[in-house]
């Protein structure tokens, strides 16, 4: 299996991937990736993942997470970290006071570019806004929420489309030998 580097600045996203990383060749490269201002976070991971491959210029994954909560219309959307830079979670937990609906749910987008195609691997999360702070460092999972973003799931995904790939790249080899 070739190896994938997961191209992203973010600490947080590269010490949650290198828990799931045992069943890959994978390298992490820490790269500040541009990112274009969108909520969707499909469009988001493919700038990432594009721009990623041109500086290593080998098959590379980039991830993008929104999170959204229900009763404020889907804020804060793929902005997630600027609105944790801006308002922070106590900033958020205030704009739910007094709200009985606390259904908000992560979405996240894992592309991977080998240079010719990208593909999509997806998770949404559902669960529950907390009333207050779980923890104290905000990479912490489950921090506000009642759950958390599984990067593990996506990186399952991932192996399981790579392994397949493979043999139906095999199976190709051999009927071509025939």
């Amino acid at each position: 299996m070739e190896e994938i580097v997961f191209v992203t600045h973010n600490k947080g996203k590269a010490k949650s991937a290198e828990k799931y990383f045992d069943n890959l060749k994978i390298s992490t490269y820490d790269f500040e990736l541009d990112e274009p201002r969108s909520d969707d976070v499909k469009e988001i991971a493919t700038a990432k993942v594009m721009q990623a491959y041109k500086v290593v210029g080998k098959p590379c994954i980039a991830l993008d997470t929104g999170f959204f909560i229900e009763a404020l219309n889907g804020f804060p959307r793929a902005f997630v970290n600027f609105s944790l830079d801006t308002i922070g979670i106590d900033g958020i937990l205030k704009l739910m006071q007094g709200k009985e609906n606390r259904k908000c749910k992560f979405e996240e987008c894992l592309a991977y570019y080998d240079g010719k195609e990208v593909r999509y691997f997806y998770g949404k999360h559902p669960g529950n806004l907390a009333t207050k702070m779980q923890g104290v460092d905000r990479m912490e999972s489950g921090q506000i929420c009642g759950m958390c973003s599984n990067l593990s799931i996506l990186i399952r995904l991932l192996l399981k489309w790579m392994m397949l790939r493979e043999k139906t790249e095999e199976r190709l080899m051999v009927r071509l030998s025939q």
